[in-house]
């Protein structure tokens, strides 16, 4: 029997890249939908493509479009969906930023727009925009009973990458700066030397636009491709500390689990067994890092009688065979995938 969840939040497959969909059941007893990134150009018409039809036929919107960062495996898809979507009111809010993404698009009859535009200007066109930078604040955004507290990026952060790249030359979209790293995946996780950590040096990532989430009585930590070093200290000013931890119920993981964006010092402020992870394992950077696994079970703080649960929006070989047998009972962890064939994990909230 196939069970049909209407509140949700669902990753969708998007190789090394984010898209996700947050639905729920608003105080106006009507369903919202909330989506985070939409992935690359080529993975968009299987992934939020499909769903924004299904949503058109139920007559529901995307009431907040988040566009976190300037990546493509983030925001690579906005040049299909807004061909696709160009004049419709599909869309109640954007979320974005800026930073120049040419999207390069060739005019067409749903979107009247001269080849080669910025995102940011076009989103402004449309007038649903936000008017200020999503930054953090003491600010909370009620989207029909979705609670959001915005914690990244910092405003200086934000003003320093902006007047450095406003005047940058891309070309078509813009390229994710890559480090392609060895695989780490056959390193027993007691071998690791956490004592050595490494930050993501990506400028872009650093600015991503991060949140808490409070939605049907669950807390959920969205770290798009953040710095971990920028979640902590924004952590730390909201009171948190090793002695009084946020308590999330999910937390997205950073940068599709790149070791270089999760640190002991900000998992000392962060209480949670359950971690999603969005990547394929099929990827160039290699990503998951296993080392990022192994900062998380073998954290000071962490209980080991606490199970632990990874869910991963792919059920590839590759992810199914990063961990050794015996490392699931000595860590006391498991991993969660997709049913096959599905494009998407489901996560029921």
């Amino acid at each position: 029997m196939v069970i049909l969840l209407n509140e949700f939040v669902r990753v969708y497959k998007v190789r090394a890249g984010d898209c996700i969909q947050v639905r729920y059941q608003g105080i106006d007893s009507k369903y919202h939908n909330i989506i985070i990134d939409c992935g690359y150009g080529s993975t968009f018409n299987n992934t939020l493509g499909r769903e924004i039809k299904r949503l058109k036929s139920n007559k529901e919107y995307i009431d907040l479009f988040v566009l976190t960062h300037t990546h493509q495996d983030h925001i690579g898809g906005m040049k299909q969906f807004i061909r696709d979507n160009g004049n419709d009111d599909i869309v109640k809010s954007y979320w974005f930023n800026g930073g120049r993404f040419n999207l390069n698009l060739i005019e067409t009859n749903k979107v009247s727009i001269s080849q080669g535009f910025e995102l940011e200007k076009y989103l402004i066109k449309t007038g649903k925009c936000n008017s200020k930078k999503i930054i953090y604040d003491e600010i909370e955004h009620d989207i029909y009973g979705a609670i959001i507290k915005i914690i990244g990026p910092r405003k200086e952060v934000l003003d320093k990458f902006l007047e450095e790249w406003k005047d940058y030359d891309y070309s078509d979209v813009i390229s994710e700066k890559v480090t392609t790293g060895l695989c780490d995946w056959s390193i027993n996780i007691k071998d690791f030397n956490l004592d050595r950590y490494n930050s993501d040096e990506s400028d872009e990532n650093k600015v991503s636009i991060t949140f808490i989430m409070e939605v049907n009585h669950k807390i959920i930590l969205f770290l798009s491709d953040s710095h971990a070093d920028e979640v902590e200290k924004t952590l730390r000013d909201m009171g948190y500390s090793k002695e009084n931890r946020i308590d999330i119920d999910y937390m997205k993981i950073s940068h599709h689990a790149s070791k270089g964006n999760i640190s002991d010092g900000m998992l000392d402020l962060i209480k949670c067994n359950k971690y999603i992870i969005s990547t394929n394992g099929t990827n160039r950077d290699k990503f998951p890092h296993k080392e990022t696994f192994a900062r998380i079970l073998r954290h000071p703080l962490r209980s080991i009688d606490d199970k632990i649960q990874f869910i991963f929006n792919y059920d590839t070989n590759e992810l199914k065979n990063i961990f050794y047998d015996e490392e699931y009972e000595l860590y006391n962890f498991e991993c969660i995938y997709p049913k096959g064939g599905e494009n998407n994990v489901t996560i029921p909230i």
